[in-house]
């Protein structure tokens, strides 16, 4: 039985009012759903696969079943470029430890993912820019024609931002870029990522500098002109 409101909508009664247990269980099913969601979200943002897909827009195909992908892979692409729902990749201080090093690994790509970068005149800029902007030290790199891998470690104590250094070098080249059609270079944000223990840096080193050889770019890893060590970065522990 049903009662009338002023406005002509009935209203219900008490025993309408009140849930059954059936749409309780219902409810608290909805819930639970809602719960697990949420978890599968955290488990998949952790996974390789989509640590991956954050990254310079898909690079290649050849990430997919790397662990060394799915670090570089959350970082690339700009939050605004074509999902503008995700978060900019977090820049966070480097952590400083007594007697340990400070190495980073940093991934830039350029914007819309152009093929830009796999040129001897840019290489040599990119190179002089790093030289230029000296408060960080770049150790090993490796330029693909549509990102950048590199390795650095601050030139002083304490350190300068890292993120600032970036955008500096990346000015630096954009102000010289010799075909001026291009620009603008760079895609907004980068990916850096603090190594823990010297075996990450080797390790590393050897996935990235592999990167175009299984893009079938060249037939040994040695061919690939591209890259470079403009210092040597010496890893040292605490517990050493």
């Amino acid at each position: 039985m049903t009662n009338t409101e002023n406005d002509g909508e009935p209203k219900s009664t008490d025993s309408q009012a009140r849930p059954s247990k059936e749409n309780t269980h219902s409810s608290s099913t909805t819930l639970e759903g809602r719960a697990r969601e949420s978890v599968f979200e955290e488990n998949t943002h952790a996974s390789p696969t989509t640590l991956e897909g954050r990254a310079c827009e898909s690079a290649s195909e050849e990430y997919t079943h790397s662990s060394f992908a799915t670090v570089e892979g959350r970082a690339c692409e700009s939050a605004s470029e074509t999902r503008p729902s995700r978060r900019t990749p977090p820049h966070h201080p480097a952590v400083s430890r007594t007697n340990q090093s400070i190495i980073i690994f940093v991934t830039v790509c350029t914007k819309r993912r152009r093929s830009l970068l796999a040129n001897q005149d840019i290489h040599e800029l990119i190179v002089n820019s790093w030289q230029e902007s000296d408060s960080w030290l770049v150790g090993r790199y490796v330029l693909m024609p549509d990102h950048l891998h590199l390795f650095c470690s601050p030139a002083r104590i304490p350190e300068a931002p890292l993120r600032d250094w970036v955008f500096r070098w990346r000015a630096t080249v954009t102000r010289h870029w010799p075909r001026p059609e291009e620009k603008p270079i760079w895609q907004k944000d980068f990916f850096d990522r603090q190594l823990r223990k010297g075996q990450s840096y080797s390790e590393k080193w050897e996935y990235v500098r592999n990167n175009p050889l299984r893009a079938e770019l060249v037939k040994g890893t040695d061919d690939w002109p591209y890259q470079g060590e403009l210092n040597k970065l010496t890893w040292h522990d605490a517990s050493s």
